[in-house]
């Protein structure tokens, strides 16, 4: 197993646990940031969170640097610091919560998984080239040494554990499988399209003066006009489109129904059949359309990722409504060290 996947299995674990959300110890049991009841989180799981939760506020705000300047400024009613240091508090907590449950639950990693987690953390671990520079390299992107790492990433594999068992917990009978499906067909297929675009916008995206916006759906219709009386449309697309994005390919997009053209767009392409053709009128301009191939599975062969679908959707909304119960449990009761909190820098 190469180094790039090792990363892969591992941030999925982590990202996974940040995002929804006895075990095994070594910290020094005075070297606590806060209990949960009579748990107690660690500075140096509580450093670990922080270093996810900053990531997690990287990747929301579209921000690759952190300094003191951009620490204090405002998102909401709360600075980027006191956002990351109160995401990284709660999901610490949540995940102490889990492993309280998964005990409750007699949950535990077998001997085997046990194996094959030890195996693959070695594996990633010596993937550094050295002790110290794992040391430097976890430290840098989680805040932990290798010790720390190890433990904590442990404990993160029972919690995930422990939150598979509870999706197990959720079914849903074939009729109400197929109900979904039957709700949105397109959902599950693929279409693939040509088009020609003339733009309504210039090119910082102001909308072009009323005559220009008429010739515009003009000159679509004249193009349109061509593609029914059986010209190609990907050559006109290359000598029309004003979309860089397809008119070197003839026009053509093959996508699913997952939001990432524009709705019109989208719409149009999944409402109609083979062959069909038309003009489109988007926040972009007008789209000469042609569906060049519709491909939506049956219900048997995507009855299986239907299910998956709604089950984690499903599971995602209880689990956070049944963690907010979990929260006001008196065994969960959350006492902080406000002194040790303070002292630990992002």
């Amino acid at each position: 197993m190469n180094r790039k996947r090792l990363y892969i299995i591992i941030a999925v674990v982590l990202v996974v646990a940040l995002a929804i959300s006895g075990s095994i110890y070594y910290f020094n049991s005075n070297n606590y940031v806060v209990k949960v009841g009579d748990k107690k989180i660690s500075k140096e799981e509580y450093q670990f969170f922080l270093s996810l939760a900053e990531n997690q506020v990287k990747t929301t705000l579209g921000i690759t640097t952190l300094g003191e300047t951009e620490m204090k400024t405002k998102v909401g009613n709360q600075t980027i610091e006191e956002l990351i240091r109160e995401t990284a508090l709660d999901k610490a907590v949540e995940y102490k919560i889990e492993l309280v449950k998964a005990g409750e639950q007699k949950i535990a990693l077998s001997s085997e998984e046990l194996k094959n987690l030890n195996a693959n953390l070695d594996q990633f671990i010596e993937s550094f080239g050295s002790a110290l520079e794992a040391d430097k390299q976890l430290k840098e992107q989680y805040g932990v040494d290798e010790k720390s790492f190890k433990s904590i990433y442990k404990q993160f594999s029972l919690t995930q554990k422990f939150r598979s068992e509870e999706s197990k917990k959720i079914t849903f009978s074939d009729e109400e499988i197929k109900a979904e499906y039957d709700s949105d067909p397109g959902k599950y297929g693929e279409v693939t399209i040509k088009h020609v675009l003339i733009k309504t916008i210039d090119d910082a995206g102001a909308a072009l003066p009323e005559d220009k916006i008429k010739e515009a759906e003009a000159k679509a219709n004249g193009i349109l006009s061509q593609v029914n009386s059986g010209q190609d449309i990907g050559l006109l697309a290359k000598e029309y489109s004003e979309d860089p994005g397809s008119k070197d390919t003839g026009g053509e997009y093959t996508f699913k129904k997952d939001g990432q053209m524009v709705p019109e767009f989208e719409n149009w392409a999944f409402e109609h059949k083979e062959g069909d053709t038309g003009v489109v009128k988007t926040s972009y301009g007008y789209h000469v359309m042609k569906l060049e191939k519709l491909n939506i599975p049956s219900f048997d062969e995507v009855k299986d990722s239907v299910k998956n679908e709604m089950v984690s959707s499903k599971f995602n909304e209880d689990y956070a409504k049944q963690m907010e119960t979990w929260k006001k449990e008196a065994q969960f009761i959350v006492t902080k060290n406000e002194k040790k909190l303070s002292d630990i820098k992002i």
